[in-house]
This record gives C-alpha cells, structure tokens and sequence, in this order.
C-alpha cells in the first residue's frame, strides 16, 4: 500500500491520520445494556474561556475498565497535524492553559499517566485512545517519534 502526497513523517514526529466520527452523548447511561457504564464516548463539554480556550471529552472504555480524558486547546476540527501529548491527569488542565499552539490535544487517563509507547500503539493499531481522538474531528494527529525512542 502506498502513502499519500499527504503522508509526514519525520525524524521527530509521525502523522496519524483519524476517521471523522462525531457523538451525541448518552442522556442517561441506563439506556445502554450491561452495568450502567458503556463503552464510548461520556462527555464533551465547552470550558470557560478564562479557563482555557477548548473543549473536554472523556471516553469510557470497559474491556481495561478505564477512563480516557483528552483536553482540546484552540480549534482542532478539520484541522491537519494536531499535536497530541500524554500528561499526567492533574497537570491537564495546567497544562492546556499553558499551551501556546492554536490547536493542541493532551490525553490522560485515571488510574495512571499514558506513556509515549502506549499513546502510540493506540494510534497506529486501534484502542480507546484512537477513538477517543477520532471524535475530536482532527483529520490527523502528529505523535511525537522521538518520545518513544528515548
């Protein structure tokens, strides 16, 4: 299979591409079947711009039983090479409101930070980070190469 003209790779960085997927949240978890939680996205939801500029979504994924937070900072729908950085889930919100990028995404998830590795296996062959990402409405995602290898 050949890439695109579009493909980027470089000594640092690795485009990821992401299909569009968009949600509407679930009013009541209960609608869906099993223990009341549900596999898929939980929450997307506006901050306050003397917050931080962006949004927050959060992804429930019940085969580890984990839930995935990902902070939006400026504008990331239709948008081409956004960074995507693993933090720690206390530092998201300092972190976001630090961020200097007109569009920037930070994952975490409870129980422990994401490591680089993880963030990228994810991407490149399918989790919940995947499609945590995919309903931000970023066309692609850069991941950060060079973090992995160190």
């Amino acid at each position: 299979m050949y890439a695109s003209g579009e493909a980027h790779f470089s000594w640092t960085s690795r485009r990821v591409p992401l299909p569009h997927e968009r949600f509407a949240p679930a009013s009541d978890p209960t609608d869906h079947p099993g223990h009341g939680a549900h596999s898929g996205m939980t929450l997307d939801r506006e901050l306050p711009p003397d917050v931080v500029h962006g949004r927050l979504l959060a992804y429930h994924d019940d085969e580890d039983e984990r839930d995935y937070v990902a902070l939006l900072v400026g504008e990331v729908a239709d948008c081409e090479d956004v960074p995507v950085h693993p933090v720690d889930e206390e530092r998201l919100l300092i972190l976001g409101a630090r961020s200097t990028e007109t569009g920037e995404i930070f994952v975490s998830a409870d129980g422990g930070e994401i490591g680089q590795r993880e963030l990228d296996r994810q991407l490149l062959h399918g989790g919940p980070l995947r499609k945590l990402l995919a309903h931000t409405g970023a066309r692609s995602v850069l991941i950060d190469c060079y973090a992995s290898a160190a």
